[in-house]
């Protein structure tokens, strides 16, 4: 878990990094034939760049948290779809609150996946008649939501630079360290 979750992490910092130097053709030519075809293949190349092609179960859960940063910089940054949908590279930047934005909901969103996952079935093995009382996984997903409020990233450090390059450095540095220090703080608060 923590080494998929590292990886991607690192490979989400590489990621932003190649799109903003690059634009969405970093991932690759943007040839489809439809505006809608070429955002799905964005979004495809997007996770397959951050998370690849693992079948462990934390590799789908990195994937799900990938599609939703993807998902969510389009959202965001209208200019990027409409340049992808266009097929053409465009002109956009990767504001730093936003890159950190992102960099939080991915690793949020794969703690809450794989704890979710994880504390579900150990609170159903400890407490079998947890499933009539918590039949949606609440008390699993509630313990996932406090540790992802502890996710650092690049823009919490008091020191981080104003650069791209270190920003994504940073981004990448720090995915080694995000998650566990998220568990570890978060560990110690609940």
């Amino acid at each position: 878990m923590l080494s998929t979750a590292e990886r991607a992490g690192a490979d989400l910092a590489d990621t932003f990094a190649a799109l903003a130097s690059r634009g969405p053709i970093a991932l690759g030519a943007l040839t489809d034939s439809s505006p809608d075809e070429r955002v799905d293949t964005f979004l495809a190349r997007f996770v397959a760049s951050v998370v690849g092609e693992g079948g462990l179960v934390a590799d789908a859960a990195a994937r799900r948290a990938a599609l939703r940063c993807a998902e969510e910089l389009l959202a965001r940054r209208p200019e990027l779809e409409r340049s992808i949908r266009s097929g053409q590279p465009g002109d956009w930047t990767v504001l730093k609150e936003l890159f950190c934005f992102l960099y939080r909901i991915f690793f949020a969103d794969t703690v809450k996946e794989l704890m979710t996952a994880v504390i579900a079935g150990k609170l159903a093995l400890a407490f079998p008649a947890i499933a009539v009382l918590d039949p949606v996984g609440d008390i699993a997903y509630r313990i996932a939501e406090k540790i992802s409020e502890h996710i650092p990233t690049p823009c919490d450090n008091p020191g981080s630079s104003k650069s791209d390059r270190s920003m994504f450095a940073a981004g990448r540095a720090m995915a080694s360290s995000a998650l566990p220090r998220a568990l570890e703080l978060a560990m110690g608060g609940v």
